[in-house]
């Protein structure tokens, strides 16, 4: 049942209760002015209940309305309520409501927007700073690399190098042995 039905009824219901007792304080004097008045007053108040409903309820169900779009996000919409009772005041209290609540998300919007920029930019400057550091393991792999080249050839270097200083060594001891045998045949 909507706001309009429940208002038309209470109002009709007090109609009906006026025309009760109209027609008790006449009961005497049914006649037909008496039917024409009182089916008069009848029309007369189903028509005000329910002009009276649906002047109340307008508003009601245009709040209804504007509140689900508010709902939606949609702060666009104002209402226009030409009245200065409690429905004129709750329409300018609802109006500052979608003001601000259409403002809050602009501002969280900018604020989305200028901290996804800077997530952007710390991201893009970190994958700078991985890119480099890469570069720099594959620099530092490849000069390792070569030093282990180098250290092997060194190696093989020293080995030789060993190898000939035996050999020269041998070479020394069999010339001293020689010079030592002529210095005995000299001497002998």
């Amino acid at each position: 049942m909507s706001i309009a039905s429940k208002i038309a009824f209470k109002i009709t219901l007090a109609g009906l209760f006026v025309l009760a007792v109209f027609t008790a304080f006449s009961f005497d004097r049914q006649d037909g002015y008496f039917w024409a008045v009182f089916f008069f007053l009848l029309a007369f108040i189903i028509a005000f209940a329910v002009a009276s409903s649906n002047h109340i309820a307008m508003p009601v169900s245009k709040f209804v309305q504007r509140a689900e779009r508010l709902g939606q996000g949609d702060f666009s919409g104002r209402f226009f309520v030409q009245s200065k009772d409690e429905l004129g005041y709750l329409s300018k209290v609802f109006d500052k409501i979608a003001q601000h609540l259409g403002q809050s998300k602009y501002e969280a919007k900018k604020l989305q927007e200028a901290f996804d920029s800077k997530i952007r930019n710390v991201t893009e400057l970190m994958d700078e700073t991985i890119r480099a550091l890469e570069q720099k393991v594959k620099n530092r792999h490849h000069d390792f690399l070569r030093m282990a080249v180098n250290f092997e050839d060194a190696e093989e270097q020293l080995k030789l190098r060993e190898l000939e200083i035996e050999e020269l060594k041998t070479k020394i001891a069999k010339l001293k042995k020689k010079k030592a045998k002529a210095s005995l045949k000299k001497h002998a």
